[in-house]
């Protein structure tokens, strides 16, 4: 009989490692990482949701197809170096000012995902409330103040605003007050008589009535009690009839100051 190797105290013998693929969680971790990976592409890459319609409504004086181009150009985005048109990665945000960047006409867009491969573009474009004369040229402006359209159009008063600069379109030349005052003075003017121009300075807005005579406004006092003792004074004092011949109604005071023209003989 050989004797028996004693073992020594103290020494531990360690397991042989499994391989990795023999691991579960090896397994688990790459199946984990397939399905991520499958994800990201059926979700942008795949046709499955690449953006295949584009639906736009709502356009006047833009051409259609011409904003279908735009959209088509801005649509696509860079995913991990590569170009995809998922509707999962379209900005609407980015794309809805960039159209009103492109088209100053434009006053909203709506903007919606029909899955899986429609984009609806929905336009409301502004509507001119005036005509805006600044910088030798005549615009458009709408209810918001803003110009859009470099255009005359013969259906409606001109407006004019003191030291205006740099007219360019999409940019609101008249401010809130301002807008204000407008809106009123078109809508309580004395009846039966067509405003011609409007011009605002700094305290003040000039019209002047379609038979020529003038009226001056205070922007700092109440405009609606102002059109009221406009109505009084012609009605009362100067008589419709006598409208022509007047050459200004200052209504900026407490007192009401005007003045006729002289009477012509034959």
């Amino acid at each position: 009989m050989f004797p028996k190797k004693k073992r020594r105290k103290g020494l531990k013998f360690r397991k042989k490692k499994k391989p990795l693929y023999k691991r579960k969680s090896f397994w688990i971790g790459l199946t984990v990482i397939l399905f991520i990976g499958f994800l990201v592409w059926a979700l942008f890459f795949s046709s499955w949701f690449q953006i295949k319609y584009l639906e736009i409504t709502g356009t006047e004086t833009i051409d259609k197809n011409e904003l279908l181009n735009f959209c088509k150009e801005k649509i696509p985005r860079n995913f991990v170096f590569l170009s995809s048109q998922s509707i999962f990665l379209v900005s609407t945000k980015e794309l809805r000012e960039s159209i009103q960047e492109k088209y100053p006409q434009v006053e909203e867009v709506f903007i919606k995902r029909r899955f899986p491969k429609t984009l609806t573009i929905q336009i409301k474009e502004r509507r001119a409330v005036a005509n805006f004369l600044g910088c030798q040229k005549t615009f458009l402006v709408d209810k918001e103040g803003v110009i859009f359209r470099e255009e005359n159009n013969s259906q409606l008063f001109l407006v004019q605003k003191e030291g205006t600069k740099d007219c360019f379109l999409g940019k609101k030349i008249l401010n809130q007050k301002e807008m204000e005052a407008l809106f009123l003075i078109k809508d309580k003017f004395y009846p039966g008589e067509k405003i011609s121009v409007i011009k605002f300075y700094p305290f003040k807005a000039e019209v002047l009535a379609g038979r020529g005579w003038k009226v001056i406004f205070s922007l700092e006092k109440d405009l609606a009690k102002q059109l009221d003792n406009l109505a009084v004074l012609i009605d009362h004092k100067i008589k419709k009839e006598n409208l022509s011949r007047v050459e200004y109604i200052d209504l900026r005071f407490d007192e009401i100051f005007y003045k006729l023209k002289e009477k012509t003989t034959d």
